[in-house]
């Protein structure tokens, strides 16, 4: 009968051996979990830059195996629910769309009519929530290239609750031999940057101001519409 109730204690654990590995899970979660924020920050960047290098894929390979124009457009558009606005106003760009430029059918000998924009994407696509597109001739010259076309109209789907919201948006076209429409002299390069929101934050929404920790910058080349990610980490 002894022997049983000493082997009964030794499966167990006393009260002190179990505040003790509570003190311990604690002490590594203290030193851990902001490393581990730090980690997920850093997977929110490369989650935004994979969809936007595959979609930019996308686009070029429509253009190609369709022999059509494919244009590119960066929406800029208040959104009340990011960091991407400031009391209204916005001042990054937060979605984008792609669309093949159709000729119209009823008057096919206009080649210079109005090319019929169709969406090549289902939807709007967004940039993954926690993340800017640095709207900044330093950071994304991409979005400042002169070569860009600048215009206005008000899309779907952009802001919950809203069926319509007005939106100014840039684009450049990708040609059937996918070049682009973008600059080709070789002055500069042509990339956007993606950086955390709260790194715009830290700015003061000015992005001439940014320092950021971590960034993942996406060069498109004018004369294959290819894409290059880099990234400092």
């Amino acid at each position: 009968m002894k022997r049983n109730m000493n082997r009964g204690r030794a499966g167990g654990f006393t009260l002190v051996e179990v505040l003790v590995v509570l003190a311990l899970i604690s002490l590594l979660m203290f030193f851990t979990v902001p490393g581990l924020r730090d980690v997920l920050k850093g997977s929110k960047l490369t989650q935004a830059s994979d969809q936007i290098f595959q979609d930019m894929a996308i686009a070029r390979q429509t253009a190609i195996k369709e022999n059509v124009a494919v244009e590119v457009r960066f929406y800029k558009y208040p959104d009340p629910d990011s960091i991407s606005s400031t009391q209204g106003e916005p001042i990054t760009y937060s979605a984008y769309q792609i669309f093949r430029l159709k000729q119209d059918a009823e008057r096919p000998t206009q080649y210079a009519a109005p090319r019929i924009a169709i969406p090549v994407l289902p939807q709007i696509r967004k940039i993954p929530s926690g993340v800017a597109l640095v709207d900044s001739a330093k950071w994304s010259p991409l979005l400042k290239n002169t070569f860009m076309q600048q215009k206005q109209e008000n899309v779907m789907g952009l802001v919950t609750g809203q069926r319509d919201t007005p939106a100014d948006y840039v684009s450049f076209i990708i040609g059937p031999d996918g070049e682009t429409s973008l600059d080709k002299s070789g002055a500069q390069q042509w990339f956007i940057t993606l950086v955390q929101e709260e790194e715009l934050r830290r700015s003061s929404s000015n992005p001439e101001n940014l320092q950021p920790n971590d960034f993942i910058m996406m060069q498109m080349d004018p004369f294959t519409a290819n894409m290059r990610l880099y990234s400092p980490n």
